[in-house]
């Protein structure tokens, strides 16, 4: 009965993967406690991951987390990278293309990084527009184009077309002996 019902949640809460958690006192000498656990949809930096909601948590042992998404910014800015990745990848997601990593540098600029090594460099302004172009370009040149794969970066902030940075073709290592 003497139980601090405050000091039990915000003990409960301070762990790093607890979402959620809601205590209750349960007649006549007992506490119910529901959690709910954090689920990662995202890494955060080197050590973090981010939830739905788009909130950091540092657990440790994040390193089996490795397959999820990067995202990188400004912490003050995580729920708006969240709806920004989930917008990007759902935009994509038809192409059979996977988001690997999304950057928001503090200046506002965005660049993304696809699961195939392609870099896709954003800017600040019109991202979905601006992303719509690169599906254009995906779906007319570049799906089916055996040199695709060459590709190491594409930026398509250009008002008129994209600008596309090649990976340096495979050196001949066969022996001429």
């Amino acid at each position: 009965m003497s139980a601090d019902i405050d000091r039990v949640k915000a003990e409960a809460q301070a762990h790093p993967w607890v979402y959620q958690v809601n205590v209750e006192r349960q007649w006549p000498a007992s506490l119910v406690l529901e959690v709910k656990e954090e689920v990662p949809v995202a890494r955060w930096g080197g050590n973090g991951l981010l939830n739905h909601e788009g909130d950091i948590f540092w657990p440790e042992g994040s390193d089996e987390y490795q397959q999820l998404p990067l995202l990188e910014g400004p912490s003050s800015n995580t729920a708006q990278m969240m709806a920004q990745y989930y917008e990007l990848s759902q935009r994509l997601r038809h192409l059979s293309l996977q988001v690997d990593s999304l950057q928001m540098e503090a200046r506002g600029a965005w660049s993304l990084k696809l699961k195939n090594g392609v870099t896709l460099v954003l800017g600040r302004e019109d991202l979905v527009g601006r992303l719509e172009r690169f599906v254009s370009l995906y779906q007319l040149r570049l799906k089916d184009d055996v040199e695709a794969g060459r590709i190491d970066r594409i930026d398509v902030r250009y008002e008129n077309g994209v600008a596309v940075k090649w990976r340096p073709h495979p050196e001949n290592t066969a022996d001429l002996g």
